[in-house]
Order: C-alpha cells, then sequence, then structure tokens
C-alpha cells in the first residue's frame, strides 16, 4: 500500500511482508501508471534477494493486465 504520491526518481523505504518476517530496504521509484509503480530495489544483500526470489516464486501468476 502506498498512502502517498511517489515521484518517479524518488528513493523510498520498503517494507516487504514475508512468511518469516518483515524485510525493510531502499528502494526507487522508477515508473508510475495510475495507481501502480515500479521500483527498482538496491544495496540488497544476496541473502535479502534469495528471499525475495524465493518469496516471489511462490506466488501464483498475475494475469489481470493493464487497466
Amino acid at each position: 500500500m502506498v498512502s502517498d504520491e511517489l515521484k518517479v526518481g524518488e528513493t523510498v523505504t520498503a517494507k516487504i511482508p514475508l512468511a518469516s518476517n518483515n524485510i525493510l530496504i531502499e528502494a526507487v521509484v522508477r515508473n508510475k501508471h495510475l495507481f501502480r509503480y515500479g521500483f527498482e530495489f538496491v544495496g540488497l544483500t544476496e541473502q535479502v534477494r534469495n528471499k525475495i526470489n524465493k518469496a516471489c516464486k511462490m506466488l501464483p501468476v498475475y494475469e489481470g493486465g493493464w487497466h
């Protein structure tokens, strides 16, 4: 959830909820379409990157498209 509008290029702290715990990471807003944002995670350790990859592989494929 994003409570305020973000600007492309802005650096934010993102909280990613994972099954084991929440992780906080720095991210740069790279794109925006209506209420959807694209982020580039920066400064990730290999351990955090692996946790995120593992969590993403467990998610269902999104089939909603752009509206």
